[in-house]
């Protein structure tokens, strides 16, 4: 209820603020245009709430390094970028400005960053609506933006909070995110977060431990990944978009090293990291973090999924797992070589 509140109170202050000037482009000449702007309350921080792609209530959040753009109407990040750069996350060439205030069994494939709340083998498709393009409610909070979705979910009895909170200086925002279940029966859940991005040079996964094959990785699918679209290193397996659906994923190392997963540009990376659970049950077969490739029906981007441990939730108890997103320089030099690349990755891993 205070939360609820607490944004009543933010929206009717922001719409007594009025318009100021529109904001610089942020994607391939899309311009966000500002309608107000709300309380960093820390230096550095510029938190607006911006007209983007179409959606008129979008929240931008950024600092002299980088900007993120989160859409509540459709509870998805949209926009991650150096500050004046091309935004790396992919948007649906049909989904600007889209709404979807009901449920359908059909996939809405809009782009974006999300997440799903179980193994895929539990709900079959469509991805569950409350989750993956329901609305959401928005509020201005120190350095950032929490969303939190507006309904419970009839069948998980629960509802997702994420908060979305920008470092000062760098390009690094920590994302603070759980399930709270309030009624229903036990369902196991896992934090299957989902960055659709742009097409990149190539995506890193580092190398798991190894199943009864010897294998240190998992490809999904009867398909068989083969190079040049999959290619294994000394420490990271790399993927490129050959536009033919390829799928993979890592099983935890004891020490837990392999917590991340990034796409590699020809100037940067984007990263994004989780702790793991040492002992803990990981869904799809103990994979904590995957990739995905887009075939070339649904668009030409690479899904970086990170996955949290599976937990049977009960009323009154939470399922959270925070991640860090980061947008790592990178020389030519590194951009072509991907344990280069790999190296730089491990240097900028910060701790939710």
């Amino acid at each position: 209820m205070k939360t609820r509140l607490a944004l009543l109170l933010c929206v009717l202050a922001a719409s007594l603020r009025g318009a100021d000037a529109p904001a610089p482009a942020t994607d391939k000449g899309e311009k966000s245009d500002v309608i107000a702007t709300a309380p960093a309350t820390v230096p550095g921080v510029s938190i607006e709430k911006v007209a983007f792609h179409g959606w008129k209530d979008a929240w931008k959040i950024s600092n002299a390094a980088c900007e993120l753009i989160v859409v509540p109407q459709v509870s998805r990040v949209m926009s991650f970028s150096l500050k004046g750069g091309e935004n790396l996350i992919w948007i649906a060439p049909t989904a600007n400005g889209q709404v979807y205030p009901q449920a359908s069994n059909e996939w809405r494939n809009i782009g974006g960053d999300k997440i799903w709340p179980e193994p895929q083998a539990v709900w079959g498709w469509p991805p569950p609506y409350f989750f993956d393009n329901a609305p959401s409610d928005a509020e201005a909070i120190p350095g950032g933006v929490r969303i939190l979705t507006q309904k419970v979910s009839p069948r998980l009895g629960s509802i997702l909070v994420r908060e979305f909170v920008l470092d000062a200086e760098k390009a690094r925002v920590t994302v603070r995110q759980h399930f709270e279940k309030s009624v229903g029966e036990p369902i196991p859940m896992t934090l299957w977060n989902i960055t659709q991005v742009r097409k990149p040079e190539y995506a890193l996964l580092p190398l798991g431990a190894e199943d009864d094959k010897k294998l240190r990785y998992r490809g999904f699918g009867d398909k068989k990944i083969e190079a040049p679209a999959l290619q294994i290193h000394d420490t990271v397996l790399s993927l490129r978009n050959d536009e033919a659906g390829p799928k993979v994923g890592v099983r935890p190392l004891p020490d837990g090293s392999n917590r991340w997963v990034a796409a590699v540009y020809p100037s940067c990376l984007l990263l994004e990291s989780r702790q793991i659970e040492k002992g803990a049950a990981y869904p799809d077969e103990n994979c904590n973090a995957e990739l995905f490739a887009s075939p070339a029906n649904l668009g030409t981007y690479i899904e970086l999924e990170l996955l949290s441990p599976v937990k049977a939730l009960k009323p009154g108890e939470t399922l959270a797992d925070d991640s860090v997103w980061q947008l790592v320089p990178l020389t030519p030099a590194q951009a072509k070589d991907p344990e280069q690349a790999a190296a730089a990755a491990r240097a900028a891993l910060v701790k939710p």
